[in-house]
C-alpha cells in the first residue's frame, strides 16, 4: 500500500512539473507559435532576449490567395489594450 502511495506521489509530481514547464515556456512577449494551413515546412521562431528581436521562418502559399499557409506568432489578450 505504501508503494502505491509513493508511486502516485511521484506521478503527480511529474504531472505538476510538466504542466508548470509548459505554462512558462513563452516566446518573448508571445504565448505560442502556430502553423496555419498545411505548410510544407514547419515554421520556427527564435527570440533573442538581449536584443528583443524575433526571427521567424516558414513556408507556404501566399496568404492573400485562395489558400492560407503561414507561420503565426500569437498572444492572447483580454480587455482594453494598446499596441505600439
Amino acid at each position: 500500500m505504501k508503494n502505491n502511495h509513493l508511486l502516485l506521489l511521484v506521478l503527480f509530481s511529474f504531472f505538476i512539473n510538466a504542466t508548470y514547464s509548459q505554462r512558462i515556456s513563452k516566446i518573448g512577449l508571445f504565448d505560442e507559435r502556430t502553423d496555419v494551413g498545411n505548410s510544407p515546412i514547419e515554421g520556427k521562431v527564435v527570440y533573442n532576449p538581449e536584443t528583443q528581436e524575433y526571427l521567424l521562418g516558414g513556408a507556404g502559399i501566399n496568404m492573400w490567395a485562395n489558400t492560407d499557409q503561414f507561420n503565426f506568432l500569437w498572444k492572447k489578450i483580454k480587455g482594453d489594450f494598446t499596441i505600439s
